[in-house]
């Protein structure tokens, strides 16, 4: 992880509640967020630096409908951060229906 990150994660201090949005610069505004693979690296470097106990972790970067079910299928994500997906109401719908669908474990929403 980069020096800035490494300095905001070690003002956060051990056992306080955080809230961490994960979201690539070069996948703001872009058409195509991380693959989940590069995610699930990337948290797992966060929950390394951080722990999971008081730590919960968001993805954002193109969130678009299949998005949170293909993170979670690669790692364990707390959930999404919708952002131009929220401008549109369709998909929005669709982006809620699948975290709301989700079981638990992150499971696919059920058919």
């Amino acid at each position: 992880m980069s020096k800035p990150v490494n300095k905001t994660i070690a003002r956060l201090g051990a056992g306080r509640p955080s809230l961490v949005l994960y979201e690539p610069a070069w996948a703001i505004g872009g058409d195509h967020g991380a693959s989940p693979g590069h995610a699930a690296h990337v948290l797992e470097d966060l929950h390394t630096a951080l722990g999971t106990a008081h730590t919960r972790f968001l993805y954002g970067g193109s969130v678009t409908p299949g998005t949170y079910t293909a993170l979670r299928r690669a790692a364990p994500w707390d959930g999404v951060a919708v952002g131009r997906a929220a401008q549109d109401p369709g998909m929005l719908h669709e982006v809620t229906a699948e975290l709301l669908g989700s079981g638990p474990e992150g499971t696919p929403p059920r058919e």
